[in-house]
């Protein structure tokens, strides 16, 4: 009988993770009234170079099978996106997490929500969230792809990181000593 542990790792993965204050290793020193709100925190993305980009699918209803495919392809697609941004979207960092609960409605719809969490990882501790955003989309069965998807994951995330950081397109070239 071969048994599915993703919704158990998915468990344990999630069981670590918690929104809570930014702890003393954060970007914000605590008298300079950053936001309560992580919604309202896309400040503590500046001079971000790198995260642990991940895509996690936590709902799967209606779809059918192929649901870890799926995962896999929008994994690489997001980090391919982040990177595009300029962020190193596999290094040893904090977490960019993707989240999407995916839905099929009949034959012919989509619906799936997404959620984009910045975590400040925390070694050996619940992990806190430090910005979010997120939405929900509805698209015709033939338009979803997992590249589709994790668009609006790496939209957002391009869009808060460009406020505070300058995209590497505008970025001055290296010198060479």
């Amino acid at each position: 009988m071969k048994r599915n542990l993703a919704p158990l790792a998915l468990a344990v993965l999630l069981g670590v993770v918690a929104v809570g204050p930014a702890s003393a290793q954060s970007a914000f020193p605590p008298d300079n009234g950053a936001a309560v709100f992580p919604a309202n925190n896309g400040r503590i993305l500046a001079g971000v170079t790198e995260v642990d980009a991940q895509v996690l699918v936590l709902n799967w209803l209606e779809m059918g099978e192929g649901q870890d495919g799926f995962r896999a392809a929008a994994q690489e697609a997001f980090r391919a996106a982040v990177g595009a941004t300029g962020v190193a979207p596999d290094r040893n960092a904090n977490f960019l997490f993707c989240e999407l609960k995916v839905a099929g409605v009949g034959r012919a719809a989509v619906v799936y929500s997404w959620t984009l969490g910045y975590y400040e990882y925390v070694v050996g501790g619940a992990h806190h969230l430090q910005w979010t955003t997120g939405g929900i989309v509805r698209v015709g069965r033939t338009n979803f792809s997992p590249a589709a998807a994790i668009e609006e994951c790496a939209g957002g995330f391009k869009l808060e990181w460009s406020r505070w950081n300058r995209p590497a397109q505008e970025q001055p070239p290296a010198s060479v000593p």
